[in-house]
């Protein structure tokens, strides 16, 4: 497990960022932050509620919206356990704490393969295949997603089940995937989430849920928006410097890591959302511009939101515009960097990234200090690594096959190096002939004053001759060659293997369910 800093200060770091962040004086769009972050927690967390209860089937624990709130996220699809190990830590820390734990849904990506992968081989030569869970089609995001074939996604428990059988894994699938009937048509966001949520439940967690589609539907967050908006030259200003900042500390040098610049085009200026229609597969970019104190959205192509917003002005008209958008099928988003600026600043007490996340969010530290003037609050830094049990790794290093490498092209080129020239007189004479001629050679380039055209010749004879004896010395290597040839194929095989038995990747679906039980609950208990 990875945690930076330690799970044991979770407490103290989430105490301490609630206590920063509300006795802070700043205002964004005639709100205080403060004023902003109560308005959320009520809000979010009121929707948390009744989208939890939805799932389970049960009703929720009374919770106090002023408590300490440890939130986390991420795509509703089957994650490794690197990733499923947050939502134990923010369901521990909550409990310990009276607080709450929040899982946000990040269902405004897109989900591309509607497909897991699964080892397949034996140990010796272990492959990885692609099992589907539905019919491939056309990308879209989460929250669009809907089941395409029923049959398909039934028929995925027992192809999965079969493969993990040779491999004597009886894998946690058997218990996750939905026992009763699924229809085509039913959204995928919720089916899987449903079924994730329950097992945690089972294991003595859990936590409030959120899509973060209905986040971004929230009045408090389009206050936030409204805030973003109404200076969208400064906000890209800034949120520029800081990826340029970061791509050089971290000597970056693609364009679009961690995320792509916000660009301008004539009067339109790309802000941090996307925008679709209900339907459509791909999303959209959002370009503002402003008109005296009225700011316009387009997506590029339309225009489809005008609003009374300023520096000057609340968010109040914003707001009242922002809201009709889902009346008119209008899907306005948040992106990455935007998703994790309003869970630390407007929301959580310590939001917990994986490691990837954690990168990235170097640069919303520098927005929020560049932006209010602040110390941004921490975030914890969580992940793990647990492997599927396909059988031992290999004992092998890639520097012991740089080794037989080396060797095999010292084989090649010096093949004298690995003879012994007392054992056979013709071996012998062949080694001292070419060490002469390499003397030879030496001293012939050293000379000064000679001709160089018969120094190129004598070289031109010399090389044919070096090489004949070479290739004469090769026949009394070839049993060596071969050795290495089989040892460098054999190694290549285990390191190969190797990156499939050591891998950190498969779902944790895949995995026995009390080997991976025990490792998540009794590893985040004992460290927090």
């Amino acid at each position: 497990m990875f945690a930076q800093p330690a799970l044991s200060e979770a407490l103290f770091l989430a105490e301490a960022n609630q206590k920063a962040l509300d006795s802070t004086r700043i205002s964004l769009q005639g709100r205080t932050l403060r004023q902003l972050r109560e308005w959320s927690r009520r809000e979010i967390l009121k929707s948390a509620r009744d989208y939890t209860e939805k799932l389970t089937g049960r009703a929720c624990d009374d919770f106090n919206d002023s408590a300490l709130l440890f939130a986390t996220g991420h795509q509703p699809e089957l994650y490794h356990p690197g990733v499923w190990i947050k939502n134990f830590a923010v369901s521990e820390w909550a409990k310990r704490s009276n607080g709450l734990g929040l899982n946000i849904v990040i269902d405004n990506d897109t989900l591309g393969q509607r497909e897991i992968s699964v080892p397949t081989g034996r140990r010796s030569h272990p492959e990885v295949t692609n099992i589907a869970f539905d019919q491939d089609v056309p990308s879209c995001p989460w929250e669009e997603a809907h089941l395409a074939d029923a049959d398909d996604f039934q028929r995925f428990l027992k192809r999965v089940s079969e493969v993990m059988d040779a491999w004597n894994v009886d894998p946690l699938l058997n218990e996750f995937w939905p026992t009763e009937p699924i229809r085509s048509g039913q959204g995928l966001r919720d089916v899987l989430t449903a079924s994730r949520m329950q097992l945690e439940r089972n294991w003595g967690a859990g936590n409030l849920e959120l899509p973060l589609s209905t986040v971004c539907e929230t009045d408090p967050f389009l206050w936030f928006t409204g805030w973003v908006l109404a200076d969208p030259e400064r906000f890209r200003q800034i949120h520029n410097q800081a990826l340029q900042e970061f791509r050089k500390v971290n000597r970056v040098r693609s364009g679009t890591r961690p995320v792509p610049d916000l660009v301008q085009n004539g009067d339109w200026i790309e802000s941090p959302f996307w925008v679709w229609r209900a339907g459509d597969a791909q999303r959209s970019r959002v370009f503002a511009r402003q008109e005296g104190r009225e700011t316009i959205l387009s997506d590029g192509d339309t225009e489809f939101a005008r609003f009374p917003l300023d520096r000057s002005m609340d968010a109040c008209c914003a707001v009242e515009a922002l809201r009709e958008l889902p009346k008119q099928g209008i899907r306005l988003r948040t992106r990455a960097l935007t998703t994790t600026l309003f869970a630390r600043l407007c929301l959580s007490d310590l939001f917990v990234h994986g490691i990837g996340g954690a990168k990235y969010d170097e640069v919303t530290d520098c927005l929020i200090a560049r932006l209010l003037g602040i110390t941004a609050p921490k975030f914890m830094t969580l992940s793990c690594t647990l492997h599927l049990p396909l059988g031992e790794p290999f004992d092998v290093t890639e520097s012991e096959l740089t080794q037989l490498r080396e060797t095999q092209r010292d084989l090649q080129w010096n093949p004298e190096r690995w003879l012994d020239g007392s054992v056979d007189p013709e071996v012998g004479q062949l080694i001292t002939r070419k060490r002469q001629l390499i003397q030879e050679h030496n001293h012939r380039q050293a000379a000064v004053g000679s001709d160089r055209q018969l120094i190129r010749r004598e070289n031109r004879e010399r090389h044919r001759e070096l090489r004949s004896v070479s290739d004469k010395l090769k026949q009394w290597t070839q049993l060596q060659n071969e050795r290495i040839a089989s040892d460098i194929e054999a190694t290549e095989a285990e390191l190969s293997a190797n990156k499939i038995l050591k891998s950190r990747e498969f779902p944790f679906v895949l995995y026995p369910a009390e080997m991976l039980r025990d490792f998540l609950t009794s590893t985040v208990s004992s460290d927090c």
